[in-house]
C-alpha cells in the first residue's frame, strides 16, 4: 500500500515550502508579531514550546519555536484557527492516539507491514504536505538533525499531534 496523495495536498506542499522559507528569513520583530498573533489566538502553543524549555537547548528552542510559527502561519488563515483554541485535552488525546500507534506497530511482523500500517495513518491525516515539511526540516536543518533521537522522535509526535488538533478544530 502507498500512500495516497490528493491534488490538495500538492498544493499545500508549495503553500508549506513557502511558510517555512519566509519563517527561516524572518526578521525578530516579525517573529516576535506572530508570536504575538499565537498567544493571542493559541496560547496553548506557547505553553507547548515552554514545555521543552528544561529539555532543548536555546538553539533546538530556538527552532522549534520557529516550528510552531510554521504551523500558526499554515492554519491562520482557517477560520476556526481565530475562533476555537486549543486545549491541553484535545492535545493529550491526539498525543494519546499516536503514542498507542506507535506501541501497536512494534507489534507488526516485518517492515513491509509497518510502511502499509503507517501509510494508513499517514493517509488520515489532512494536511500530509505540513507534516512532511516539518519532518524533512527536523532532518536537513543542521540545528535539529543532531538533536538526541529519542528527544526528536518525541518532539516530531507531538507536532503530529498539534496538526491534527488544528485540523481537528477547522473539520478538515
Amino acid at each position: 500500500m502507498t500512500l495516497k496523495l490528493t491534488e490538495n495536498d500538492f498544493r499545500e506542499v508549495e503553500k508549506v515550502a513557502e511558510i517555512i522559507k519566509e519563517v527561516e528569513h524572518s526578521n525578530i520583530p516579525e517573529l516576535v508579531n506572530s508570536f504575538e498573533e499565537i498567544e493571542s489566538y493559541q496560547p496553548f502553543l506557547i505553553s507547548l514550546l515552554l514545555g521543552y524549555k528544561d529539555q532543548l537547548d536555546k538553539i533546538e528552542l530556538d527552532e522549534l519555536a520557529n516550528t510552531l510559527i510554521i504551523i500558526w502561519r499554515f492554519y491562520q488563515n482557517y477560520p476556526k484557527t481565530m475562533e476555537v483554541s486549543i486545549t491541553a485535552d484535545l492535545y493529550q488525546n491526539f498525543d494519546e492516539k499516536n503514542i498507542r500507534f506507535l506501541n501497536y506497530l512494534t507489534g507488526e511482523p516485518n517492515e513491509e507491514a509497518k510502511l502499509k500500517t503507517i501509510a494508513l495513518d499517514l493517509d488520515s491525516l489532512k494536511s500530509k504536505a505540513l507534516l512532511t515539511g516539518l519532518f524533512y526540516r527536523y532532518n536537513e536543518n543542521k540545528n535539529l538533525s543532531s538533536m538526541e533521537k529519542g528527544l526528536k522522535g518525541e518532539v516530531l509526535l507531538g507536532l503530529k499531534s498539534l496538526i491534527q488538533c488544528f485540523d481537528s478544530i477547522n473539520q478538515r
